[in-house]
C-alpha cells in the first residue's frame, strides 16, 4: 500500500529578457529599450521563485575550407 499520495497541477510562469545587464542602473538593455529589474519582476513580488542567469558569448572561429587550387 502507498504511504503517500499527491495530486498536483504545477504552473510555471516565465519571464525572459535578453540584453546587457547594467547593475548600476538596475536595468537590462534590450533591443526594444531598457527594462528595469523592478518592472521585470513586479508580478512575482511576494511569491516564491527561482532566479537563473546565463551569459551568452559568441566566438568567431577560423574556417578551414579547402581551396579548389590544391
Amino acid at each position: 500500500m502507498a504511504k503517500a499520495l499527491s495530486y498536483k497541477k504545477p504552473t510555471t510562469v516565465t519571464v525572459k529578457a535578453a540584453g546587457y545587464v547594467d547593475i548600476e542602473k538596475g536595468v537590462i538593455e534590450t533591443e526594444e529599450g531598457n527594462v528595469s529589474f523592478k518592472d521585470l519582476l513586479k508580478d512575482f513580488d511576494g511569491k516564491y521563485g527561482e532566479f537563473q542567469m546565463k551569459e551568452k558569448t559568441d566566438e568567431d572561429l577560423e574556417l578551414n575550407v579547402p581551396s579548389d587550387e590544391e
